[in-house]
């Protein structure tokens, strides 16, 4: 398990926690460059690592949050984060959007899955305000300063489900598309 911010490749860094209670890795990756992302934010509980990873990256506020899909064990924790990292656009597909816009179907279906005190293992899951969503179509491209993030459509494990090829690393953040 990484603790710190590790890079993988020029810019591109990731953070792993463990949760106690549970046997699973999470992973959340920071792109560092003039316009910060956050790949795959994780749940609620993960924010103090996030947190901790921003100051140790020097990263002061991030522009895009942009969780694979919106289960709350990869976007969980997006509506939180864009009440402390204020400027940031959560980027998602339109069946993403109104998941994280109104997340009552999410937190019913994870209650379903994690029982209902599920947030004292995992944090909450808060809306994100609608004015914060960028919504992003099949193939669509996102430039950030040396870089272009080219989205997929990536249905199967969850039908919102997208994948982020970047194409300054060659690299592709494909959250569950792929299997754990």
């Amino acid at each position: 398990m990484i603790e710190r911010a590790e890079e993988i490749v020029d810019g591109i860094y990731k953070v792993e926690r463990e949760i106690p209670g549970l046997s699973d890795i999470f992973t959340v990756y920071f792109i560092k460059d003039s316009m910060n992302v956050i790949i795959d934010p994780g749940p609620g509980v993960l924010i103090p690592a996030v947190l901790a990873a921003a100051e140790e990256l020097a990263i002061a506020d991030f522009q895009y949050i942009i969780p694979t899909h919106i289960h709350m064990d990869h976007g969980g924790a997006s509506g939180k984060l864009t009440g402390i990292f204020t400027r940031a656009m959560v980027v998602t597909n339109s069946q993403g959007a109104r998941h994280l816009i109104d997340p009552s179907r999410l937190i019913r279906s994870t209650q379903m899955s994690f029982g209902d005190d599920f947030e004292s293992t995992w944090g909450s899951i808060e809306p994100v305000p609608e004015s914060r969503i960028k919504v992003v179509h099949d193939q669509e491209k996102l430039s950030l300063n040396g870089r272009d993030l080219i989205f997929f459509e990536a249905p199967g494990h969850a039908p919102h489900h997208i994948a982020i090829f970047d194409t300054g690393s060659g690299g592709l953040f494909c959250g569950e598309a792929l299997g754990l």
